[in-house]
């Protein structure tokens, strides 16, 4: 029998390491230091290609010119604003400039960076103009067509009544003869193929450079120069007791003085931008004037033309006064003679007839009469024009009335009643040496019958 080991077996404990939480936490720390760093990298790269890539920047920019958005291309560019230079203006001045382009040949050439300035070059056509067609020289004499008993030219249409000779070229619309080929510029029955005229390719440029202004502290923002566009001293003469706005807004506030030699008055703007712009100068009853001016720089100077004023004053005056004082002289029946000022000797007869008519009119045979007109509201509008000739006036007018309707076949009764009505009544003026007068009108009585 075996002897029993005395050896014992010992069994190996196991140990546990320990774990040094220190080291493990700032093994973590640093590894999510690096994962924020590497975030951090990451989101200013992604900014930068946002913030501060130039070529976004500039194809937001083009996109923007070539729809035509200048509401949007303004918060893009780097001015300060005032009363007279603002979104609304560089709106109207834009759409003036591009007005006879072609928008939809606008294209983007290139755009250059030169430091903290990029240079945006765009390609664009001019609207085809109606009157002359680009390509269309005007000055082109008409082709001759040649005398009795001459022979045309090698290429011309023989007059009418000749008979081409056999080595003349058939004449347009003729067919070429048997074995002729026709030219690549004809048909088959040799009519001249229409050349397409492609308009001439013009240039713009846009500047754009980094302003002050930082996106997140350290972008650089960049924004469209149109310093270049600004004008200074500008001087508007508008006619003297008219309101006179620019673009909509109203320049009364601005440095003024009035011109007594010519009754009119002088309007200076501190700032505003280069180009076309519209002036509206407005009167109660009286027709607006509205024209486009172009400041171009510094100083500019645009004044209404004194003749237009004089007309439109002498005619706002006279022609209400005409057209209700004729309603009036009908109800009351008292006659032309006050209005007769207004009118040549000519224009004197034909406004009798028109009072006769309009006082049978407001007094009828069956007894219906117009009453009184009231809450009258009108105004005046000239068609026509041409400065020292003429011109004529439109009165346009509503009103409130009262009338009688005609007698009662049986009871003889009459009914008074309210109606409304509109109307206009044209009157004609001729430039005299003396100024414009009155040489006829166009009336009717308003139609207030109710049958």
């Amino acid at each position: 029998m075996e002897k029993e080991s005395k050896i014992k077996k010992v069994k190996k404990k196991k140990t546990r390491k320990k774990i040094d939480k220190k080291a493990t936490l700032k093994q973590l720390l640093v590894s999510l230091c690096m994962l924020l760093l590497f975030g951090f990298i990451g989101f200013v790269m992604a900014l930068n290609s946002v913030y501060g890539n130039s070529e976004i920047y500039v194809q937001r920019a083009y996109e923007n010119i070539a729809g035509g958005n200048w509401n949007q291309l303004f918060n893009m560019v780097d001015i300060e604003e005032s009363d007279y230079v603002n979104a609304s203006v560089f709106a109207n001045v834009m759409t003036n400039r591009f007005s006879n382009i072609d928008m939809s040949s606008i294209k983007q050439l290139e755009s250059k960076e030169e430091g903290d300035t990029i240079k945006l070059l765009v390609s664009y056509r001019l609207l085809e103009s109606a009157d002359n067609p680009v390509g269309v020289d005007e000055d082109t004499p008409e082709a001759e067509t040649p005398s009795e008993g001459e022979t045309p030219a090698e290429g011309e249409t023989p007059a009418e009544g000749e008979i081409p000779s056999e080595d003349e070229t058939p004449a347009e619309g003729e067919t070429p003869a048997e074995g002729e080929t026709p030219s690549e510029n004809e048909t088959p029955t040799g009519e001249e193929i229409p050349q397409e005229v492609i308009p001439e390719t013009k240039i713009m440029e846009f500047t754009f450079k980094t302003s002050d202004e930082k996106k997140y502290v350290v972008f650089p923002v960049w924004k469209m120069d149109i310093s270049d566009m600004i004008v200074e001293n500008v001087k508007i003469t508008a006619p003297y007791g008219f309101e006179a706005k620019v673009d909509g807004l109203d320049i009364t506030d601005c440095e003024r003085s009035y011109l007594p030699s010519i009754d009119m008055m002088q309007y200076t703007l501190d700032t505003t931008l280069a180009g076309t712009h519209a002036l509206v100068c407005q009167k109660a009853g009286m027709q607006d004037i509205t024209e486009y001016i172009t400041l171009e720089k510094d100083g500019s100077e645009y004044a209404v033309a004194k003749e237009r004023v004089i007309m439109e004053r002498i005619i706002g005056e006279g022609a209400a006064d005409i057209v209700f004082g004729l309603y009036q002289a009908g109800l009351e029946g008292t006659g032309i003679e006050r209005l007769t000022a207004y009118f040549s000797e000519e224009g004197v007869e034909q406004l009798q007839n028109v009072y006769n008519e309009l006082y049978a009119d407001i007094n009828q045979e069956d007894g219906a009469y117009l009453k009184i007109i009231e809450d009258v509201e009108y105004d005046i509008s000239l068609e026509n024009g041409e400065i020292g000739k003429g011109v004529d006036a439109v009165v346009h007018f509503t009103c409130t009335f009262w009338a009688k309707t005609p007698r009662n076949a049986i009871s003889g009764i009459r009914k008074d009643y309210e109606g409304k009505a509109e109307d206009s009544v044209t009157i004609h003026y001729k430039e005299t040496g003396s100024g414009l007068i009155a040489t006829s009108i166009d009336f009717k009585c308003i139609k207030y019958r109710q049958d």
